[in-house]
C-alpha cells in the first residue's frame, strides 16, 4: 500500500489511493497517513501556496500543492476512484542549454552560489554557538566572509577553476583576525558580525594591509564582473555574520554574555559554495 501511495503519478491519485486504502484498513493505515501527511506539508513549506479557492481547472489537474485538508475537501464529491497507476515515472528530456555559448563575463549570477572565506573549523565553535541562537541563516550558511555573492551556477564551476587560478595565481596570502564585534542596521532589526582585521600579509608593494580583502573581490570582478552585487551601490564591506538582533545596543549587551576569544588564521585560498534550493545548505564544492 505505500507503494501505490507513493507511485501514483498525480496528486489526485494519491489522494483516491489512500481514502480507498483508508475505508479498508483503517488501523493498518495511520502511519501511511502520517506520512503523507507529513510529505504535503514539507511541499507546502518550500512551495508559496495560496488559500484562495481552487478554480475548476486547478481542481481537474490538481496543480496546486495540496493543503493537510486536500483529502475531504478536494475528493468528497469523486464520482468514482481511479485504479492504481503502474505506470513508470516519465523520463527527463535532455534540453539544451541556453549558457553554452555565453563568457565566463556573460554568464548570469545565481543566489544558490557564491565565492567566500571560511574560518579554519577549530576556531568557529564560538561563533556557531552564537549563530545557532542568533543567526536565521544558521542551517543555511557556514560561517564564512562573502567575497563574491550571487555567483555563476554550480553547473559552470568547471570552467571557472582555471581563470580563478590564473587571477589568483600572484596573490599574496594574508592573516585574518577576529575580535571585535560590529553592527548595522538592516530593514527592522540589526545584523551583527565579527570585522575581519587583516594582521599581516606577505611581502608585496602592490597591496596594503587595509586593502587586501577588497583587492581579492576586485580581482574576482575582473573574471566576473556581472557578479559585483556586494560592491554595486558601495564599498566592498567584508564582515561575518553572527545574528540578527533589534538594535546594536541589544546585539552587544547580547554578545558580551558569550565568552568570545579572538582568534587569526591564515587565508591562502577561497571557496566555491554551491546549494540546490533557496532552503537548502550551503556546500563546499
Amino acid at each position: 500500500y505505500c507503494f501505490v501511495i507513493y507511485q501514483s503519478e498525480s496528486e489526485a491519485e494519491k489522494a483516491m489511493n489512500f481514502l480507498q486504502v483508508y475505508e479498508n484498513r483503517k488501523e493498518a493505515c495511520r502511519e501511511i497517513r502520517k506520512r503523507v501527511e507529513e510529505t504535503i506539508l514539507e511541499q507546502r513549506q518550500q512551495i508559496p501556496f495560496s488559500d484562495k479557492p481552487l478554480s475548476s481547472e486547478e481542481k481537474s489537474l490538481f496543480l496546486s500543492v495540496p493543503s493537510p485538508s486536500f483529502y475531504p475537501r478536494w475528493v468528497k464529491n469523486k464520482p468514482s476512484t481511479p485504479k492504481p497507476s503502474s505506470l513508470p515515472a516519465p523520463s527527463e528530456s535532455s534540453t539544451p542549454d541556453p549558457t553554452a555559448d555565453l563568457s565566463l563575463s556573460e554568464l548570469p549570477k545565481v543566489f544558490q552560489s557564491a565565492i567566500v572565506i571560511i574560518p579554519p573549523e577549530r576556531f568557529t565553535k564560538k561563533i556557531q554557538e552564537i549563530r545557532c541562537k542568533h543567526d536565521k541563516a544558521y542551517a543555511r550558511w557556514m560561517p564564512h566572509i562573502n567575497v563574491m555573492y550571487p555567483f555563476i551556477a554550480q553547473q559552470k564551476f568547471s570552467a571557472a577553476v582555471e581563470p580563478l587560478k590564473e587571477a589568483l595565481a600572484h596573490f599574496p596570502s594574508f592573516q585574518i583576525k577576529f575580535e571585535k564585534f560590529d553592527g548595522f542596521t538592516h530593514a527592522r532589526n540589526c545584523v551583527m558580525f565579527l570585522r575581519p582585521e587583516v594582521k599581516s600579509i606577505e611581502c608585496d608593494s602592490m597591496y596594503t594591509t587595509e586593502n587586501i580583502l577588497s583587492e581579492l573581490h576586485d580581482r574576482l570582478k575582473e573574471v566576473f564582473p556581472q557578479c559585483s552585487d556586494l560592491s554595486a551601490n558601495q564599498a566592498y564591506a567584508p564582515h561575518l555574520t553572527v545574528g540578527q538582533f533589534s538594535t546594536i545596543k541589544n546585539g552587544r549587551q547580547e554578545l558580551g554574555r558569550y565568552n568570545f576569544q579572538p582568534f587569526t588564521f591564515l587565508v591562502g585560498e577561497i571557496h566555491l559554495i554551491a546549494r540546490q534550493g533557496m532552503d537548502d545548505p550551503f556546500k563546499i564544492i
